[in-house]
């Protein structure tokens, strides 16, 4: 059980890190097509001021494409705030919160594999660590279970001893056989805590189940 928690909180983190390496990601490739769009903005409002010179546009025309201008600056302005964050996320799921913030280097669309739901999710029953050390708890309760059941069954000693008289030289074997009898001890109680725990591991199992489902 404890090999499976070891596992499982290693996945955790390196599925936050990545997880934080493609949110920067994200965010870096937002950045640049953002300040792509800022600059074809400003381009149109340039182009269009022209224009009005030329006596080939009109005022109405010059706002729109200054409030278009606004817009793009703003996405902007959110695509550089939205990297920052991504960043700071990501210096903090690693440790290093005084990580400089530099490019990252990747692809969002390269080889993206081909999943079903089907497989995807045999394959998350069959390998979660937290289910795997679920498991685990209902094997160990199990093992509780028939232990509790046998505690009850008494053992059963057995004693032979041979004995020589000097006087009568005699030799006398005696056996000796004892067995207690659990009447009113019968284990029931630790039974039955036993049986409750194992159906507590098992509900917790599908606790999980459901919950990697979700």
């Amino acid at each position: 059980e404890a090999h499976f928690q070891f596992h499982g909180q290693e996945q955790r983190v390196l599925s936050d890190v990545r997880v934080r390496f493609y949110d920067v990601l994200a965010a870096q490739r937002r950045v640049k097509l953002t300040t792509v769009l800022a600059g074809i903005g400003d381009d149109l409002v340039a182009a269009t001021e022209k224009l009005i010179a030329a006596r080939q546009g009109t005022e109405n025309d010059l706002l729109q494409a200054e409030i278009r201008a606004d817009e793009s600056d703003i996405l902007l302005d959110n695509a550089h705030n939205e990297y920052t964050e991504a960043w700071r996320r990501l210096s903090a799921v690693i440790g290093v919160p005084t990580m400089q913030v530099s490019p990252v280097v990747g692809e969002l669309e390269a080889d993206l594999p081909s999943l079903d739901w089907d497989s995807c999710y045999a394959m998350v029953l069959g390998g979660n660590p937290m289910l795997n050390a679920a498991r685990t708890r209902v094997d160990r309760a199990s093992i509780v279970i028939r232990r509790a059941q046998k505690e009850p069954i008494p053992n059963v000693d057995l004693l032979v001893s041979v004995r020589h008289h000097n006087f009568t030289k005699d030799n006398v074997a005696n056996v000796q056989l004892g067995i207690p009898i659990p009447i009113f001890n019968r284990n029931r109680g630790n039974i039955r805590s036993a049986e409750a725990e194992r159906i507590a591991a098992c509900n917790e199992v599908r606790r999980i189940e459901l919950n990697l489902q979700d």
